[in-house]
């Protein structure tokens, strides 16, 4: 670490406040109604608390029991100090790290030694303070409702979830059995290869593309990154979670390379379908219908599912959808054809003549 500037760009990204409470006679019940109305927003928030030289729910059990029931979790971190009593910055931004991939909101009380972006409960005030040295304060006045208070805690934890990189991997690692030749190799509609259409597709929309599996690649595609499938592990489950061990602090699109109607609008409403307690976005096509797990959008904190997936003994990345924090939409009807995949040379015909009736209405 270089000191407390380097610790606070760490931590301004993440889903993690230092929660000030001041002006108010009742600090306990304050922050178990704050508690309260953020799992009314189907969060899962946790309160972090180190001792303090003032009262406050570091020091009360029954605060602390309170809130539990208001449906938080709390977690008093001794660990995090060196042998003389300091708080060692490495080890307490890697709890906070691993802290914001289980939770939705982090709320730290009492001193830390880390610069973080402060929320300040309080009676009276301005609303909203720019930014100061070493992180930004917000302030909510108590007065307004702890509703209208909320709203402005999460529309900042919304902005900060918003400047997570989306990245995309796409799969290229199956056997293609049913078709008898390379999936992502067959020719597309844009000149190039079903790979290469993907690809094209996904380039503008975000920061980068990865391929998961061990299929032949393009000349025009060689320079992209590959990730490893994780060994013992097969199927599409492999693949994804190679990429969040890869890079677990981005957000992930997970695509198929047999999605040949794949289209921008697609790619575009689940980027958009990103908000705060959105683990994954693993839409439907209709209400009885299974999740299309093949072309979804995983928040960085979906690893943590895809792990215990692996751990059960089961390969199928659908399971996530038992979460409560993941999305199934349904799909909108004008873009759910780029949800449908090819598997055999019949469908593949179906689709090339498909694609000769409607060439002259602009077809993708």
């Amino acid at each position: 670490m270089n000191g407390p500037a380097a610790i606070s760009a760490e931590c301004s990204q993440l889903p993690v406040f230092r929660l000030e409470i001041a002006g108010v006679a009742a600090v306990g019940p304050t922050l178990s109604l704050l508690v309260a109305e953020i799992v009314r927003h189907d969060l899962r928030p946790v309160v972090v608390r180190f001792p303090s030289a003032s009262p406050s729910v570091a020091k009360h059990g029954a605060e602390a029991d309170a809130v539990v029931a208001a449906g938080g979790d709390v977690l008093a971190l001794a660990a995090g100090r060196t042998a003389g009593g300091e708080i060692d910055p490495d080890r307490l931004v890697s709890h906070l790290q691993d802290l914001s991939l289980r939770y939705d909101i982090v709320l730290v009380t009492g001193y830390c030694g880390l610069q973080l972006n402060s929320f300040r409960l309080q009676s009276g005030g301005d609303r909203v303070l720019p930014a100061a040295a070493g992180g930004t304060t917000r302030i909510a006045d108590s007065a307004t409702g702890m509703a209208a208070c909320v709203d402005i805690l999460l529309a900042w934890l919304n902005e900060i979830l918003l400047e997570v990189p989306v990245w995309a991997c796409v799969l290229i690692g199956g056997r293609s059995s049913r078709m008898g030749r390379p999936k992502h190799l067959l020719a597309g509609s844009r000149g190039g290869t079903w790979l290469e259409d993907t690809v094209g597709l996904l380039g503008p929309l975000v920061e980068r593309v990865v391929l998961a599996g061990q299929g032949l690649v393009p000349p025009s595609l060689q320079d992209l990154t590959r990730v490893t499938d994780v060994p013992g592990v097969a199927g599409p489950l492999a693949g994804i979670l190679a990429a969040m061990r890869w890079q677990p602090e981005v957000s992930w699109l997970l695509v198929a390379c047999d999605m040949p109607s794949l289209c921008p609008e697609a790619l575009q409403w689940l980027i958009a379908s990103r908000r705060p307690g959105r683990w994954a976005t693993m839409p439907r096509r209709s209400l009885d219908s299974h999740v299309e797990s093949l072309l979804g959008h995983y928040d960085r904190r979906c690893r943590s599912l895809f792990e215990e997936i692996r751990l059960a003994g089961s390969l199928r990345i659908g399971l996530a959808s038992r979460h409560k924090q993941v999305y199934s939409p349904l799909i909108p009807h004008e873009i759910i054809s780029a949800w449908e995949n090819v598997n055999t040379p019949k469908e593949l015909a179906g689709l090339a003549a498909g694609r000769r009736a409607g060439g002259e209405t602009g077809d993708r």
